[in-house]
């Protein structure tokens, strides 16, 4: 099930989706990658604006901002120039954010909001092993998930190549 629909079926919530899948393919995920603070700061910039014009409805009080594989690293990007209390990383991607050749302002960590939980699923593969939120979650000790054909996870950078 997609994020969108399920929460617009769980509440009355506001679901604003940001799609750049197009600009994260093969053989762009290298750009891509360092375009994420771009990006952020774009999505944060558009939040402010909203909030501004929305003061009784849209605060940064009750934004929580998600994001899956490199979008984890956008969401940390938000959080960085705009205050959030609470951002979810779906399997924060591994290639080019690895604690060694990237610095911590440029990839998911504790610090963009108050609360960041991290959930992972591939972890080493071509998500992040070590822990970077207050919370993070190990599904099946995060690696390999039963009933995943991990050959369709070797070579998609994105959710939208992945079947």
């Amino acid at each position: 099930m997609e994020l969108r629909p399920a929460f617009l079926q769980a509440g009355d919530f506001n679901v604003i989706s940001v799609d750049y899948g197009p600009l994260a393919r093969s053989p762009c995920y290298v750009q891509a990658s360092m375009n994420v603070r771009t990006v952020g700061k774009c999505i944060a910039r558009a939040l402010e604006q909203l909030f501004a014009a929305r003061p009784g409805t849209a605060s940064p009080a009750n934004t929580h901002v998600i994001g899956f594989s490199l979008g984890a690293h956008v969401a940390g990007a938000v959080g960085t120039y705009t205050k959030l209390p609470w951002i979810t990383g779906l399997d924060p991607a591994l290639p080019l954010f690895d604690d060694y050749t990237s610095s911590a302002s440029s990839r998911l960590d504790s610090s963009d909001a108050q609360f960041v939980d991290v959930i992972h699923t591939n972890a080493g593969i071509k998500g992040k092993v070590l822990p970077v939120g207050h919370v993070d979650f190990y599904c099946n000790s995060g690696t390999y998930q039963p009933g995943c054909n991990g050959s369709k996870f070797i070579f998609p950078l994105n959710a939208s190549t992945i079947q």
